[in-house]
């Protein structure tokens, strides 16, 4: 035993020693020939390719010990650019290296056996007239060179590698690009042989693959495994074991591809196992693959099928795919449910002429349960270039089940049931025009219960939604659509037209004609959510007019309320169209009268809307009016100081915000005005105007009827002549009132009455007091200044052309009148004669607003002084001015 160990001991040593002299030998003469093995890599390089290399002498070695037991010729850092440029990149690489005998160093004849390529990137490109930038190779010269000088180098190529390699590949003929990071790849074989058996091992990320602008892979891991048979002479490459990894599934493949001339020979079975949804759906196109990435699915998958026939520039193969689920389920990790008990089978072909036209996809069988309730499915879609879809659905979905297993955006709730069976057969192409969509056709019906849904950002969810729905083409018939939104409800019957074109196609409009019946109506129930405040007290919202509808309502309406404004028995029509609502003949009860209106609101972008508005007004109570339309939005002239009738026929135009509040500066009205019965109580500005006069009567001021035109423009209120005819004085006024509160009034006062006062105060005191029926001599006044500190004066510049007027007819009662040595209430030794300027009382003073005003008694005759100077000095001007 012994014995045995020292030859076994003497074996090793031997064996090692003969190793390692081997190795120092094949190193030396690596080293001795180093300089030629390098020279003549070099002039093989320059003799063979017709693209420029770019390397670094220092950059070309002769190495043994890293690729042990060959040698190798090692480039580092090279670039080869692209032929015929200067600075165009083909291949950049830290490494490439050719392998071969350390033997062939003795006979200087050199076999290159393996390629090792790594950390490199390769460009591909073809350009628009079909030139490849890759052919590098000289033309092979070999029948008129000579044949008898042996070349020092051969290619016997048994093994390739390529680490770590970007491939990038552009075909701008073809349009085909492909993005490919080559992390690990072996080919073995004898490459040199006319047939030999090629195995191949592939670990690669398909970053992008994309054909005629449509990515079918993006970010795919795919490991390839397999072994072919290599028939050069006849071009073909039978496969004879191939395991194909992608993603999670496995795809076994046996068949051949042959090439003949410039197309290829086809037949190959493709077999995939455990291909769950999600593998199926990435081999999409990635506009449809990327609705769907977040599903996955289990159970049992299937997916086979068969490519065969010639594949050319011109020509396709015959492709027909099978793929099914059996008692699997589909759900995706944003929802908590997911369909259950999923069986499906369907079919993929491209047809008897293998081209789009005749391709298909065919869902044959689709049902599933959501929550314990069935779904039912089938789908067809023929002809690829201009496609017929043909689909049933029959499903009994619980809404909230619905949400719980897809994203329905826009919405903040939903729940409620509904049942639905309907089919849909035509071309998507008939969809887009009006006059072919009547070849398409939409069938089906569809019954809601108890349905609540909560658009984003709405105040109140619609509730207790139900309805029936049902068509037997284009136009949707809806009967009995009834629901709720906060106190709002409302009724629908009415035909929906274009409905296919709305369901299957982007910015298609709805078009319906529909009656519209409501119990109560709350404007602000159906706001959006805002921060800004809403018109009317309604809190904060706003409105947006949707673009998608073209409807015509028949609005009957028993109550309807926005703010404090209430109105009943509402009747007309309401059509909307492009982001626009158009009112027709509507009428109400409102505000103790009537209210006819035309009108149009149309959404003038930006969060603005432009509208207009023709209405008619009937016995409206001002009171009632100023208070539910919140005193127009001023606190000057409100609700609690005017009382009366009105009928008013109006013009008005202006833009409105979003949160239904007007924009003052753009507000535009004409409006022609009739008060009845009216009164002015406890105005500051008519009571202060009384102070000025000496008249209490103007704290309550009565009038019969007037007759207006009031014009509203650049956020200014203009009153043209306005003759009021009360109980206290007569006055016309005229002037302007700005949405500032700044007032511009011009006033004439009866110069009878500014001297008597009141009729009834002096009759209460001296009897009967008799005025001209004509008013007598008036007096010019003006109110200027802004609400809170106005001022009233004399207006000197239109007295005389405002006295005049009435002066020749009553001339001689105002001398009479004004020869008296005092009025009946002037103090004993009062000169009446004396000069006075303008006379102007401001609201800031400091008299008491609710001081009385002193009965017309030779007592309080000193109070009248102020009165009495003011006719003295008309007197004396008209007497200057004959």
């Amino acid at each position: 035993m012994e014995k045995f160990w020292r030859v076994v001991r003497k074996t090793l040593l031997f064996g090692v020693i003969a190793f390692v002299v081997l190795s120092i030998a094949a190193a030396l003469l690596t080293y001795i020939y180093q300089d030629d093995i390098k020279a003549m890599a070099v002039k093989q390089v320059n003799a063979n390719l017709n693209a420029r290399v770019i390397i670094s002498g220092a950059d070309i070695d002769i190495t043994f010990f890293s690729t042990f037991p060959n040698a190798a010729i090692e480039f580092r850092n090279f670039k080869i650019l692209e032929p015929g440029s200067k600075t165009v990149v083909l291949v950049q690489a830290k490494r490439l290296d050719f392998e071969f005998s350390p033997l062939d160093l003795i006979n200087e004849h050199y076999h290159i056996s393996s390629i090792f390529l790594a950390d490199a990137v390769i460009n591909l490109k073809i350009d628009g007239n079909g030139n490849p930038n890759y052919n590098i190779l000289k033309p092979d010269t070999s029948k008129t060179k000579d044949t008898t000088v042996a070349s020092p180098l051969d290619i016997r190529l048994k093994h390739i590698r390529l680490k770590n390699v970007k491939l990038s590949y552009n075909d701008l003929q073809e349009k085909q690009e492909a993005e490919l990071q080559i992390n690990d790849c072996a080919f073995a074989g004898n490459f040199t042989d006319a047939q030999y058996d090629l195995k191949t091992n592939l670990d690669l990320e398909a970053e992008n693959v994309t054909t005629n602008d449509r990515q079918y892979l993006k970010h795919k891991r795919i490991v390839v495994d397999g072994a072919l048979r290599i028939d050069k002479l006849t071009k073909k490459y039978e496969i004879q074991a191939f395991k194909l990894k992608f993603d999670n599934a496995i795809y076994a493949a046996k068949g051949f591809v042959q090439q003949n001339v410039k197309r290829y020979q086809t037949d190959l079975y493709i077999d995939g196992a455990d291909a769950g949804i999600q593998t199926l759906v990435s081999l999409l196109p990635n506009n449809l693959s990327a609705q769907l990435k977040d599903y996955q699915s289990t159970g049992q998958v299937s997916f086979n099928g068969r490519i065969k026939g010639y594949f050319g520039k011109n020509e396709m193969p015959d492709i027909d795919f099978r793929f099914g689920i059996s008692n699997g389920a589909i759900h995706d990790s944003k929802h908590s449910l997911g369909l259950e008990s999923v069986n499906l089978s369907g079919e993929y072909s491209n047809g008897k002429s293998h081209d789009a036209e005749n391709s298909y996809l065919h869902i044959n069988h689709f049902t599933a349960k959501l929550n314990g309730r069935p779904l039912d499915l089938k789908y067809s879609m023929d002809n690829f270039l201009d496609p017929t879809i043909q689909t049933s659905l029959n499903a009994d979905i619980d809404l909230k089940d619905l949400r719980n297993f897809v994203t329905i955006p826009g919405l903040d709730s939903l729940s409620g049931e509904v049942q639905i069976n309907a089919s849909f057969n035509g071309k998507i192409a008939d969809l887009k025009h009006f006059s072919s969509i009547g070849k398409t056709r939409l069938e089906g019906k569809m019954q809601l219960k108890n349905v609540t849904v909560k658009p984003n950002g709405q105040r109140f969810a619609y509730k207790n939604l139900s309805g029936h729905f049902e068509t037997d083409g284009n136009d949707l018939e809806v009967s009995d659509f009834a629901g709720t939104c906060g106190r709002s409800d409302f009724k629908l019957n009415g035909t929906f037209k274009n409905l296919a074109s709305f369901l299957f196609l982007p910015n298609q409009a709805l078009n319906a004609s529909t009656d519209l019946q409501c119990h109560f109506i709350n404007l602000g129930d159906f706001m959006i959510k805002s921060g800004s405040p809403a018109v009317g007290g309604s809190g904060d919202g706003h409105f947006s007019l949707p673009a998608f509808m073209y409807f015509n309502f028949n609005l009957k309406a028993d109550k309807f309320v926005f703010g404090r404004f209430e109105a009943e028995n509402i009747s007309g029509s309401v059509l909307t169209a492009k982001s626009s609502i158009t009112m027709k003949n509507i009428s109400m009860n409102t505000m103790s009268g009537s209210v006819q209106l035309n009108g149009n609101i149309v959404d003038a972008g930006e969060g603005r809307f432009d509208a207009t508005a023709h209405a008619i007004l009937k016995s409206i109570d001002v009171k009632q009016c100023f208070y539910e339309f919140d005193n127009f939005g001023q606190t000057y002239f409100t609700d609690q100081y005017i009382s009366g009738r009105i009928d008013a026929t109006l013009d008005y135009k202006g833009q409105w915000n979003r949160d239904m509040s007007p924009d003052s500066k753009s507000i535009v009205c004409d409006a022609d005005i009739t008060v009845y019965d009216g009164e002015v109580n406890q105005f500051p500005p008519f009571i202060r105007l009384g102070k000025f006069l000496k008249v209490k009567s103007l704290d309550d001021i009565h009038f019969s009827e007037y007759t207006n035109k009031i014009l509203i423009s650049d956020r200014v209120i203009t009153i043209p002549k306005m003759d009021i005819k009360s109980n206290a004085v007569n006055v016309t006024l005229a002037g302007t009132h700005t949405f500032d509160n700044v007032m511009d009034y011009h006033l004439v006062v009866n110069m009878s009455q500014m001297y008597f006062g009141s009729r009834q105060d002096y009759e209460d005191e001296f009897g009967e007091v008799e005025v001209d029926k004509n008013g007598g001599i008036n007096i010019p006044l003006t109110m200027k200044g802004p609400v809170e500190k106005y001022v009233i004066k004399y207006d000197t510049k239109s007295s005389i052309k405002n006295i005049g007027a009435g002066f020749k007819e009553e001339g001689k009662e105002i001398k009479k009148i004004l020869s008296k040595p005092s009025s009946p209430n002037a103090k004993p030794g009062e000169d009446l004669n004396r000069k006075t300027d303008d006379i102007e009382l401001s609201n800031n003073e400091s008299d008491d607003d609710n001081d009385d005003v002193p009965k017309k008694t030779k007592k309080h005759a000193a109070e009248d002084s102020a009165r009495s100077n003011a006719f003295k000095n008309a007197f004396k001007k008209l007497k200057n001015n004959p």
